[in-house]
């Protein structure tokens, strides 16, 4: 309801209405606009999603498209000639090897390891695939090897030169299950990309790489 004061005006038969004041479904009643600075009334929210759900559901969202947009990134690089330029850097910067010998060590290791990760300790990415794999409950240690060629001198640079001529790739990780060649991290298509679509644990079931 209106609280007023009335006091009478000049004219006669009239009168004016000062200080009033009026909230909410008074003010409707009255016919007048709400007060400048009034809060809207609130609106339902039976049919909206909590904000944390939309949250989770657009950083999946994001995460999945920054995956998918590394892996076209990879594969564009692989088919390109600034692929070969890295492979020749690669195979130069190992010097003098015997290819034949190390594709064989390499290829050996492939067939006699269920999880196999050439890796980098200090890369970013063989980090995050490595802790995929933990998660993913990969293991135990006989069945999962890695080995971080970055702390192996001469021995990793010849390791990442042969490993060019077998997968056309010089990046790391690189990652084989059951003998199948996986791609690094978030490309190839990768355990990211695994994980996200429900493979990977399969995959390590698969090559009885599971921990009991």
């Amino acid at each position: 309801m209106f609280t007023t004061s009335m006091t009478r005006s000049n004219v006669p038969g009239s009168a004016r209405v000062s200080g009033a004041t009026a909230t909410g479904a008074s003010r409707k009643a009255a016919g007048l606009a709400p007060a400048r600075g009034a809060n809207p009334p609130p609106t339902s929210s039976r049919f909206s999603y909590p904000s944390a759900l939309l949250t989770r559901a657009a950083s999946k969202e994001d995460d999945s498209l920054g995956q998918r947009l590394i892996n076209a990134v990879t594969v564009a690089l692989t088919n390109s000639p600034i692929n070969e330029g890295k492979k020749a850097l690669a195979k130069a910067q190992a010097g003098e090897y015997d290819g034949a010998a190390w594709e064989a060590k390499i290829k050996a290791e492939i067939e006699g390891t269920p999880v196999l990760v050439y890796s980098w300790a200090g890369c970013p990415f063989c980090k995050k695939a490595k802790a995929i794999l933990a998660d993913a409950n990969a293991g135990p240690q006989a069945r999962i090897k890695i080995l971080e060629l970055d702390e192996m001198g001469v021995d990793g640079k010849i390791y990442r030169a042969a490993l060019s001529g077998i997968t056309n790739r010089t990046s790391m990780p690189q990652i084989w299950i059951g003998r199948e060649f996986c791609g690094g991290c978030n490309d190839g298509p990768g355990v990211a990309t695994l994980e996200r679509e429900g493979k990977l644990k399969p995959m390590l079931a698969a090559a009885a790489a599971l921990k009991a």
